[in-house]
């Protein structure tokens, strides 16, 4: 039975132009005071218009998946089941003509796409290509879907794991594993012991630059680096942050730069506070 997949904001259909109608006139100033957790709000409104403006994916697998299957198949064959259906409920010759003919383009369309993907399969494939990767192909072509996700793991018992949550720790388990210490030679983990007993300095006035409060070129500079990965939890995607107008971008930039200017004083006052303990004693 196939996963129920994750639905994925489809950036591609997303309209732009109303998302930053809606953020300039949502994301102001004055949606924030006496917020306490700013972020969360920020988030929150952001992705409130995101879902106005933006489509999803289907949560559901889909049964059948054909690389050959474009819009224009989608369209053809919605056309005829419409022309079908007039013809069921007022049959008629002209209604019988234009079922016909819709049923014919149908069926023209999803030859044409197909011959194209099956061009375009063929290209992909030649002298390099791993037996696995062509074997995929060939299920793509008929329809079958090609799973991606890890269904069991070996332990190293001999095993099998099969359950999400015992997969991901046995895996996170082999990377601890795998990073350890052990893995380096003596020599360097002699070295390491030594190096690591010693004292860091970290008194600071923190006056450094890179404990200045970020500004806006910063944050565009940021943004432009960043790459379009995954969203996380909160459903933030970087294509979000790229399309914020000014305005909006400007508030976001009040909200980092008064989470750090709240971590600085924190960090001040526990520093007073541990200096006063010291003269005391």
């Amino acid at each position: 039975m196939p996963e129920e997949r994750v639905p994925r904001w489809q950036l591609q259909k997303a309209d732009w132009s109303e998302f930053s109608d809606l953020c300039r006139n949502t994301i102001i100033t004055e949606a924030f005071g006496g917020v306490q957790d700013q972020i969360a709000h920020f988030t929150e409104l952001l992705v409130g218009i995101a879902t106005k403006t933006i489509p999803k994916s289907s949560a559901s697998p889909r049964s059948r998946h054909k690389p050959w299957f474009n819009t224009d198949c989608e369209k053809a064959i919605k056309d005829r089941k419409k022309a079908l259906s007039i013809f069921k409920k007022y049959p008629s010759n002209v209604n019988l003509k234009n079922y016909l003919n819709a049923r014919a383009k149908a069926r023209r369309i999803i030859k044409t796409s197909k011959r194209e993907s099956w061009k375009q399969y063929i290209s992909k494939l030649n002298s390099n290509t791993p037996v696995k990767k062509a074997w995929d192909m060939v299920r793509k072509i008929s329809g079958r879907q090609v799973n991606s996700s890890i269904s069991h793991i070996t332990k190293p018992d001999g095993s099998k794991c099969t359950e999400r949550a015992d997969i991901a720790n046995l895996l996170a388990d082999e990377f601890q594993t795998n990073s350890s210490s052990s893995h380096y030679s003596q020599t360097f983990q002699a070295f390491q012991h030594t190096v690591e007993k010693q004292k860091v300095n970290f008194t600071s006035d923190n006056s450094e630059d890179y404990n200045s409060l970020f500004n806006i070129t910063e944050l565009r500079i940021a943004l432009e680096r960043s790459n379009d990965t995954a969203t996380g939890p909160d459903e933030v995607h970087y294509q979000f942050l790229k399309h914020l107008p000014d305005s909006s971008l400007l508030v976001l930039l009040d909200i980092f730069n008064g989470m750090w200017g709240k971590w600085q004083l924190s960090s001040c006052l526990a520093g007073s506070h541990h200096h006063s303990h010291r003269q005391a004693g």
